[in-house]
Order: C-alpha cells, then structure tokens, then sequence
C-alpha cells in the first residue's frame, strides 16, 4: 500500500474520490480457480484470490475482504499515519452479482498535513455544526462490543476504548458548552478471545491485510498490521433493502506495533506516540455512521498527529451527526 510521508486521518467530503460502482462481468463464475490470485473479469484493479481458507477479493492497493453473503456489502478501511485512508467495498447482490467500490483521499491536489506540523486545536476549538452522514445504516441499540485484549499496549488500553464510546453516548463537546442530546447508547460486555474479523496475513504474496465476514460479535481489538497503518475499520453491512432491513456490523482493529499513549491524563503526553483513547474516538464515529469532515475542530477530521489528546472530546460537528443518526427519544 504506497501512501507519502506518515501522517494520520481523514478528508472532506468536498474531495472524496470515490470509482463508480461498476459490476463484475461473471465475478461469481472466477471462484474455482487454479491459482492463488485471478484477475477479476471486468474490473482489472480487482483480483480474486484463494488463501486456502477464504475467498478474498483485493484491491490493487494490497487490502481485500472476503466475498459477502448475498445481500451485504464487506468494506475495510484503512486509516494511516498521516491524513491518508483507503477504502475498498465488494457487494454481493441477492441474485448473486458482485460489484466494488473504491474510496481515498491519496489523490491529486490534496495536501497531507505532516505530523511535524501538527498543532493542536485546542479545548477552545470546536468547529462548526456541520458533518458527513454517509452511511445508509446504524448500529443496533444498545451497541454491544466486547474486548479482545491479545497484544493490547498495555493495561490502560481497555480504560481509554471504554471513554472512547462514552464520549459518543453523552454527546458532549470539547467546549463544554450546550450538550446536544441523542439515543444512542452503548454496552460494553466484557472481554472475548473469538478470533478477530481481519487475516493478517504475510504469506500471500498479493495481500497482507483483509477484513474478513464478521462472526456474532462486534470487537475492538488488535493486530499486526502495515507498519504506516494506525488502525482499520472492518464493516459487514446491508444493502439498502428496505424489505430485509439488516443491521450493520463494524469492529475497530488497532495496530499492536505502534507507540500508543494509554495514560488517562490529556497533558502528559509526549514524545512520539499516538494518543489510543483519540484514535478509538475518531473509529468509533465511523461505526455509528459519520464519515470524514475537514472541519479544524472535529473528531472526524482527516488530520491528528503525536498526542492529539485533544481529539479525545467531540466538536460541534461530531455531536450535531451522531444526534442526526440517533435522534432524541
């Protein structure tokens, strides 16, 4: 996956870049095949590859996803260092057919904001009531996650993911001003040792980290991934049918290689680490339906460098959307 100098998350809507959904002409007739990776007809930057547990469909960038179930569509997300992300989408219709989708913000004309020159927003600094509704879906009520602590940072972790949903839940700001009420609320229960919805895989040569079809439960967890990678979002959802209405299911995977800081104090961050509960933040907006907003003063914006505690409380933007999604009661 070739991305510039490290930086970390997320774009406007304004310069999203995003390749048609375009079928693939006899997609589902490629699955018998005779080597580890066929090109997949129709669609020259996916091939269809067979690990020997898992059919994987991937992206040219080096990320796949299983095929989903007819009905579903399997997304992974991938967010970098610096204000870069991919996302790569396959859907499988319920006749069978399969189309893809391909989302990033590496595209021409857009500036990284290099981690050097980050600067904090500030606690002052909650931005405008504007956000990015993307998704057609929300979770289920109350949203149940569990922990899988395997090569967690350290003991601390577990502490800043819970404050991480808390802050969505309350649905303060930063500023301390107004809250603004939503229903969305969630559950955490307790810590699980079911594997992981994400192949870390380094032996096939085509792909090193694909999100796989979920199993019952949604997750935080960690794993190794890409060395310029700080985290990635697997999502199994529905295809918009009002009929068989489906609820969406995401998990957050962090990556274990990285410097996190774990510390509850927002001012004793230093050096060159990644505040955790910041980070778990931003991801946790995703699986509730937001997508990326430029705006300085959000949590979803596309830009946080070393010890961003600040990106801990929401702006104005962040509480404004979930409230969208999750109205008042």
């Amino acid at each position: 996956m070739s991305i510039r100098t490290p930086k970390l998350i997320f774009l406007s809507s304004l310069v999203l870049f995003c390749f048609t959904l375009i079928p693939a002409n006899n997609a589902s007739g490629n699955e018998l095949i005779s080597g580890p990776c066929f090109p997949v007809a129709g669609e020259a930057e996916v091939n269809l590859c067979d690990d020997g547990r898992n059919l994987i469909y991937v992206h040219e960038g080096g990320f796949g996803v299983e095929k989903p179930e007819p009905g579903f569509i399997s997304t992974v997300k991938i967010f970098y260092e610096g204000s870069a992300w991919n996302e790569f989408s396959v859907s499988t219709s319920k006749n069978g057919g399969v189309s893809f989708n391909y989302d990033s913000s590496l595209i021409p004309d857009v500036v990284l904001q290099p981690v050097e020159n980050y600067s904090s927003v500030g606690t002052t600094n909650c931005g405008s009531p504007s956000y990015f509704k993307k998704f057609g879906w929300r979770v289920n009520q109350p949203h149940e996650w569990w922990y899988r602590e395997f090569d967690q940072a350290d003991f601390h972790s577990l502490y800043r993911v819970k404050n991480a949903f808390r802050t969505w839940e309350i649905g303060a700001n930063r500023c301390n001003s107004t809250i603004i009420e939503n229903s969305y609320a969630q559950t955490y229960m307790g810590k699980t040792t079911l594997s992981i919805p994400y192949q870390q895989n380094f032996f096939l040569t085509s792909t090193f980290d694909d999100c796989l079809n979920p199993g019952p439960k949604d997750m935080v967890a960690w794993a190794t991934m890409p060395g310029n990678v700080l985290a990635g979002t697997c999502s199994y959802t529905p295809e918009l049918d009002f009929l068989h209405w489906v609820p969406a299911r995401s998990s957050i995977i962090l990556n274990t290689f990285k410097t996190w800081y774990t510390d509850p104090s927002p001012t004793g961050c230093t050096l060159a680490r990644f505040d955790l509960q910041a980070v778990v933040t931003h991801e946790v907006g995703h699986t509730l339906g937001l997508d990326h907003f430029s705006h300085v003063g959000q949590a979803m914006t596309p830009a946080q460098g070393y010890c961003a505690t600040d990106k801990r409380g929401l702006g104005y933007g962040d509480v404004h959307g979930v409230a969208n999604i999750y109205p008042p009661n």
